[in-house]
C-alpha cells in the first residue's frame, strides 16, 4: 500500500474519533462506498490502530507482571522443597555423593518461587493435579485441567533445562506423564494456556527410587 495522503490521513483520524461535524462525515461516508482505495485505506489504518492498541496493553501487562514478580522476590524468601535432611542424607549415602551435592539437587530457582505464587492467583486458568511439593518418585504426573483449551505441558530442572514437553490438542483437558527415568532433584511444571495467554506454575520431587 502507498503512503497515506497526511490529508486523508488526519480525515481518517477524524471520522475514527467521531470527530467529523454530520454533513462532513455523510459525504465522506459516500466516499466509502464509492473509492474502494479510500475504504481498503481505512481498513488498513483501523487494523493498524487495533495492533497499537493491543501491542500497548501487552506492554503494560508484560511490565505489571514484572513489578508484582519483583515484590514477591522482595519478601522474605521461603524454600518451598520439604526435603528433610534426613532425606538428604539417605541420598548421599545412596549415590555415593556429598550432601552438599545432592542438596545442589533440590536447590530451588528463587524467582521461579514467585512466580509459582504469582500463576496461584490465576483466575482464568485452573489446574485440579498436580499436588505442589509432592515426591512423585515412581509415579504418574496426572495434569487434569478445569477446561477444554490448548495446553502446552513442560517440565524443568532446576537447571532450567526442559527435560519434557507434552502439548494437549482441543478438546483434551488431561495428559500423564511419566516420572519414571527421572534423576533425584526437584522440577518444576508450566501449564500454558496458549488461546488465552495463561500460565500455572508448580513443583514437585523426585527421590530415592
Amino acid at each position: 500500500m502507498n503512503t497515506i495522503n497526511p490529508e486523508l490521513l488526519e480525515l481518517l483520524e477524524r471520522y475514527i474519533a467521531h470527530e467529523l461535524p454530520e454533513q462532513e462525515r455523510i459525504v465522506f461516508e459516500v466516499k466509502l462506498k464509492e473509492d474502494k482505495e479510500i475504504a481498503e485505506t481505512l481498513d488498513f489504518f483501523m487494523a493498524f490502530e487495533a495492533e497499537k492498541e493491543n501491542f500497548g496493553r501487552f506492554l503494560m501487562k508484560q511490565e505489571l507482571q514484572k513489578v508484582d514478580l519483583e515484590m514477591e522476590q522482595e519478601k522474605v524468601y521461603q524454600p518451598i522443597t520439604s526435603i528433610t535432611e534426613e532425606v538428604l542424607q539417605r541420598i548421599a549415602n545412596f549415590t555415593h555423593q556429598t550432601i552438599e551435592e545432592v542438596s545442589g539437587w533440590f536447590q530451588p530457582i528463587p524467582e521461579y518461587h514467585a512466580l509459582r505464587l504469582a500463576t496461584e492467583r490465576s483466575d482464568v486458568l485452573q489446574a485440579k493435579t498436580p499436588t505442589l511439593g509432592k515426591d512423585y518418585t515412581n509415579e504418574t504426573l496426572i495434569f487434569e485441567m478445569e477446561e477444554i483449551g490448548d495446553y502446552l505441558i513442560t517440565i524443568e530442572n532446576n537447571q532450567r533445562e526442559i527435560v519434557h514437553k507434552k502439548h494437549l490438542q482441543q478438546g483434551e483437558k488431561t495428559a500423564s506423564i511419566y516420572v519414571t527415568g527421572y534423576s533425584m532433584g526437584i522440577y518444576y511444571w508450566k501449564v500454558m494456556q496458549l488461546s488465552k495467554d495463561s500460565m500455572l506454575m508448580g513443583h514437585f520431587l523426585v527421590t530415592i527410587r
